[in-house]
């Protein structure tokens, strides 16, 4: 009883190492088939089979391809976008361009990366994806996969260093012109204010708060720190302010230049020579009439320039309690200023 005893413990124990053997095995072997890429859900798919590393193979590659014709288009974008830029620095005038600089194109940097980025961006074609129907397949459509993930990769790093590299040549090139703008800005505003009557004027009580509103706002951004500053805004809020004082400007000189036409085509002819034109008064009547005959009107008549080239210009002169027609023939670009002139010329 005993020896079956002692038969029966043993049996029993070699149970136990078997089945510990056995789990321990089992463990292992799944923890190894999960460092593998293993994964529950294989279990049910069969991504083990070959089957499965195919399909796995082909949608990595399919992925990848589309990543690379994404970045192939930011890239010729990029590049369309640096090759207007260097078209419109290539017709700016002399001064304009020293004082813009050039184009990001036209930087050491920028060339040699332009170099490198076109072809590669030309080059980056994808092809249709091959059968896989065998783990070596799958194996060779992973490999390609992983190629084409990198290059796709490559291709939107160097995109991505193009566009900082253009932003921030704008950013120096706007900050350099900012301060010039600003200047220029106060200086036709000053012009403008302390120019007779033209701040008053209809033109001048509409472009001198449109300037000074331009100027205030690229003034508050330069206050900050310009670095900071988003690259297309600020050049946005330069480009503002240059044109609002250009416009003020040229503007301001026409005023000016429409005054001294008015000085000298009143020095050159005196009110005598001058028709009254009392259209809009009947006591003047008879003398229209005695003005008509007289030999200044004559001269006046005859001395008119020909059709379409000579303007009238009606002003009240009340010192003859009338109005006024006076022809010039040298061209006028503000009648009423000329009409305001008139008057107190006429006074």
């Amino acid at each position: 009883m005993a020896q079956a005893a002692r038969s029966r413990s043993h049996t029993n124990g070699g149970w136990w190492i078997a089945s510990a053997l056995i789990v321990v095995v089992l463990v292992c072997g799944g923890y190894l088939w999960y460092l593998h890429g293993g994964g529950l859900d294989q279990l049910s798919t069969g991504a083990g089979s070959d089957e499965g590393r195919c399909a796995s193979a082909t949608t990595s590659l399919t992925e990848a391809q589309k990543a690379l014709t994404d970045a192939a288009a930011a890239a010729k974008t990029a590049l369309h976008e640096a090759d207007a830029d260097a078209d419109v620095a290539s017709r700016r005038p002399a001064e304009a361009a020293d004082e813009e600089g050039p184009a990001y194109a036209a930087t050491p940097d920028g060339t040699t990366l332009i170099a490198q980025l076109r072809p590669a961006a030309s080059s980056a074609t994808t092809t249709p994806v091959p059968s896989c129907s065998t783990r070596s397949d799958a194996d060779a459509i992973g490999t390609h996969a992983d190629e084409v993930k990198a290059q796709a990769g490559d291709l939107a790093k160097s995109t991505a260093t193009l566009r900082q590299g253009m932003t921030q040549l704008k950013r120096d090139q706007t900050a350099k012109t900012a301060p010039k703008v600003l200047s220029a800005s106060d200086q036709v505003l000053s012009d403008a204010h302390t120019t007779d009557e033209y701040a008053t004027s209809d033109v001048g009580r509409t472009l001198i708060p449109d300037v000074e509103s331009r100027r205030d706002a690229l003034r508050k951004l330069m206050q900050t720190d310009t670095k900071n500053v988003d690259a297309a805004l600020f050049d946005k809020t330069v480009d503002a302010a240059r044109s609002g004082a250009t416009a003020l400007a040229a503007d301001l000189a026409e005023w000016k230049q429409a005054r001294a036409d008015e000085e000298t085509a009143v020095s050159q002819k005196s009110l005598e020579q001058a028709a009254y034109d009392t259209s809009h008064d009947d006591e003047h009547d008879a003398d229209e009439q005695d003005a008509d005959h007289s030999p200044s009107a004559q001269s006046t008549a005859s001395d008119a320039p020909a059709a379409g080239e000579d303007i009238r210009l009606h002003a009240f002169c009340k010192a003859q309690n009338g109005y006024i027609t006076y022809r010039a023939s040298n061209g006028w670009s503000r009648i009423t200023a000329n009409q305001d002139y008139l008057q107190r010329q006429c006074d």
